[in-house]
C-alpha cells in the first residue's frame, strides 16, 4: 500500500473519532498503520486481523477512499424458515418456556424444520429473544391498602406525645456472603467458604428518627419472646404511648400478645399483607447483611455473632448511612398486570 499523505491521515483520524463500532474502527486503524510504514504482518498481529481481511481493506480504500472502506456489504442472514413457520414458532415460544436451544431444535425437527444450535441461536436473537433468568414478582398488597396505611402512618406522626417504632425479626446465617465491590483488576478476590448452619434469631423494634433500637436474640422468635421485647421497649420509653408497626407474623397476632397489649402503653399497627417495603426496619436488616456481613469471612460463629451485636449496639456509628436509608418516603408498589 502506498504511503498516505498528511491530509489523508488527518481525514482518517477524524473519521476514527466519529466511529462507534469496533470493526469499523479497526479498518481505519489498519489503513493508517499500513500507510505510515507498518508491515502487513505487524498490523495483523496488533489488530488481530487475518491477512485476507487486511488486503480487502486496502483494496477498498485504494479504490474508493474512506467511504468505500467503511461500506458494509452484509445483507443479513437468510433463515431456512418461512413467514408461516416463523409465526408458528413465535406462538410456541410464547406459550411454553424452553430451557435450552436443544429443546427448540427438537420441536422444530418434529415440524420438518432443521436447524443447528448456532443457527437457532441466531434466529432467536434476530426475533428479539435472549437467554436470561426470569424474575419472580413477589405478592404485593393492594394499592388501596398501601395508601390507607400511609395515611394512617402520617396521622400517627401528628401525635406529639407518642413514639413510633417498627418491628420485625431477622435470621442472619453464619455463611460467607459476597457482593459486588472494587477489586484489583485481574486479581480474583476469593473468600473461604463457610458451611455453618448456625444462625441468629433476632426480634427488634426500631425508631427510625432517633436510631433507638431494642432487640432480643433468642433460640427462636415466638409470642413469648415478642412480649419480652415489648416489655423491654416500655422500659426504654417510659410514660409515652408507643405505636409499633409490624407485619402479620403469627407470633405478633398471637392471643397472649393481644392480651398483654390490653395492659400496655403499646399499640400494634399491622401493615397490609405482602408489604415489607413499608416496614422501615427491613432497610436496617438490608444494611446489616450488605454493609456489615457481606464480603467478610468469619471462621467461628462467635465472631459472626459478635459482628451482628456490635452493629446493633452501635447504630449511631453508622448514622450517616442509616439516616438516608431510613427516611419514610414510602412508595406504593403496583404489581404489573398479567399478560393475557
Amino acid at each position: 500500500m502506498k504511503t498516505l499523505r498528511p491530509e489523508e491521515i488527518a481525514e482518517l483520524r477524524k473519521r476514527h473519532r466519529q466511529l462507534q463500532g469496533r470493526r469499523d474502527a479497526d479498518r481505519v486503524k489498519a489503513v493508517i498503520l499500513l500507510g505510515t510504514g507498518w508491515t502487513m504482518e505487524k498490523v495483523c498481529e496488533a489488530l488481530l486481523l487475518h491477512e485476507d481481511s487486511l488486503r480487502e481493506y486496502c483494496k477498498r480504500f485504494e479504490k474508493g477512499g474512506v467511504e468505500a472502506l467503511l461500506e458494509n456489504h452484509y445483507q443479513g442472514k437468510q433463515y431456512r424458515i418461512n413467514a408461516e413457520q416463523l409465526a408458528m414458532l413465535e406462538e410456541q415460544l410464547q406459550s411454553q418456556v424452553y430451557k435450552s436451544s436443544k429443546e427448540i431444535i427438537a420441536w422444530l425437527d418434529e415440524k420438518g424444520i432443521n436447524y443447528s444450535r448456532s443457527g437457532i441461536i441466531q434466529l432467536l436473537h434476530a426475533q428479539g429473544y435472549e437467554y436470561c433468568l426470569a424474575k419472580v414478582q413477589p405478592n404485593v398488597g393492594s394499592e388501596a391498602a398501601q395508601r390507607d396505611f400511609i395515611e394512617q402512618y402520617q396521622a400517627l406522626k401528628q401525635e406529639a406525645a407518642a413514639e413510633i417504632f417498627f418491628m420485625d425479626g431477622v435470621h442472619p446465617q453464619h455463611n460467607t456472603n459476597v457482593s459486588y465491590g472494587w477489586y484489583k483488576a485481574n486479581q480474583k478476590k476469593v473468600f473461604p467458604a463457610n458451611t455453618s448452619r448456625k444462625r441468629l434469631n433476632i426480634n427488634a423494634v426500631l425508631n427510625p428518627n432517633t436510631l433507638e433500637l431494642v432487640y432480643r436474640s433468642e433460640e427462636s422468635i415466638n409470642a413469648e419472646v415478642t412480649i419480652q421485647l415489648l416489655q423491654d421497649l416500655e422500659k426504654q420509653v417510659p410514660h409515652k404511648k408507643i405505636y409499633v408497626i409490624c407485619d402479620n407474623a403469627r407470633y405478633y397476632r398471637a392471643k397472649i400478645v393481644t392480651e398483654y397489649l390490653t395492659r400496655s402503653r403499646i399499640k400494634l399497627v399491622f401493615l397490609p399483607a405482602y408489604c415489607p417495603h413499608l416496614n422501615l426496619i427491613e432497610r436496617l436488616w438490608r444494611f446489616l447483611k450488605q454493609g456489615i456481613l457481606s464480603n467478610r469471612y468469619r471462621q467461628r460463629f462467635i465472631e459472626f455473632k459478635q459482628s451482628c451485636f456490635d452493629f446493633l449496639d452501635n447504630l449511631n456509628d453508622y448514622a450517616s448511612g442509616l439516616r438516608t436509608l431510613l427516611v419514610d418516603n414510602f412508595n406504593i408498589i403496583v404489581p404489573p398486570l398479567p399478560k393475557s
